[in-house]
């Protein structure tokens, strides 16, 4: 699975346990531009940190899903 996201963007909600983590490092370890939103902001860090120990591109945003959206199409 290693790069078959290319540098994508993939926005996870919810990241910072469980599921949500869960999938935001498989989608850091495929490649893919992992942006980190939940609404603690202690555990979206503690995902942030895991992605980037395994050398992870992320960005971590405390916002709820329809701020994610808003922020992911400006850009």
């Amino acid at each position: 699975m290693q790069g078959t996201l290319d540098g994508r963007a993939i926005i996870v909600t919810s990241a910072g346990g469980g599921i949500g983590r869960a999938a935001s490092l498989i989608f850091a370890q495929a490649g893919g531009r992992v942006v980190v939103s939940d609404i603690d902001v202690g555990s979206g860090e503690e995902t942030v940190r895991q992605i980037s120990a395994q050398g992870g591109v992320q960005q971590r945003w405390h916002c709820s899903w329809p701020q994610a959206v808003a922020r992911h199409q400006r850009g």
